[in-house]
């Protein structure tokens, strides 16, 4: 069990494990992934390889950028954690608001809100990645509010991505299959237009390649459930179920 955090009364982003007995907190180990400012640690998304290394990526609200961490082994100690800024924001701060990430091999992948740009962004990197000159970014939609990604690798590691394109109101699916560094190779579609579908969405890939999304919608108060088989680059291609219904979703 992996856990992660922010603490204000710490003023730092803390990360939590177990390996067995997890219903006794006396099983965890506690440490300090990132005490560079009182603002770190919004909205965090992580990711473990088989190998066991540990890396996350989070807001610094005091600063407004996106930031990242790693760590090699026993990261319940808090100096086996490195990190530094994935996205700086330019002049204008205010990208990473919300995030998703995922690593293959030594390549990270971040997938983040742009709230300055209003747009959703990619950034990648395969060095050290604790700087932002490590980290290569660019835009995978413009203008459209994205936010609130889940991100899946696709059977021949393509990126998947559901997301909520805040000034449409759309729920939404991105797809890039190779050098996603590019805008032009990012095919996005309109998952659903109306109803407040998307807001937030949770994204896997099933063994068979079928994309399978969990939507929340907000307008009839359900938990929505979308999956497509293959060429998924359709808005046709996706069929919808709802799961369950409730006035408190």
């Amino acid at each position: 069990v992996n856990i992660l955090s922010p603490t204000v009364r710490l003023h730092g982003f803390r990360y939590a494990t177990c390996a067995r007995a997890c219903n006794n907190v006396l099983a965890f180990s506690f440490a300090t992934v990132d005490s560079s400012s009182i603002g770190v640690g919004v909205s965090p998304s992580i990711t473990v390889t088989p190998a066991g290394v540990v890396h996350t990526a989070y807001y610094d609200y005091i600063n407004a950028y996106l930031r990242y961490s790693i760590c090699l082994a026993a990261c319940g100690l808090n100096t086996n954690w490195v990190n530094g800024t994935a996205d700086p924001g330019g002049s204008t701060g205010f990208v990473g608001e919300t995030s998703a990430i995922l690593v293959d091999g030594a390549t990270r992948h971040i997938v983040y809100q742009d709230s300055a740009g209003n747009s959703l962004k990619y950034a990648t990197c395969t060095v050290t990645c604790v700087g932002a000159g490590d980290w290569t970014t660019a835009p995978i939609s413009l203008a459209d509010g994205g936010k609130n990604p889940s991100l899946a690798f696709g059977p021949n590691k393509e990126l998947e991505v559901t997301y909520y394109a805040a000034t449409t109101g759309a729920a939404k699916f991105a797809f890039c299959a190779s050098a996603c560094i590019t805008i032009a190779n990012w095919t996005t579609i309109d998952l659903a237009t109306t109803g407040l579908v998307g807001q937030v969405s949770g994204l896997t890939v099933d063994g068979f390649g079928r994309a399978q999304a969990v939507l929340i919608d907000d307008g009839l108060k359900r938990l929505r459930y979308a999956t497509c088989s293959s060429v998924c680059t359709t808005s046709t291609r996706s069929a919808w179920f709802a799961i369950t219904s409730s006035i408190g979703l």
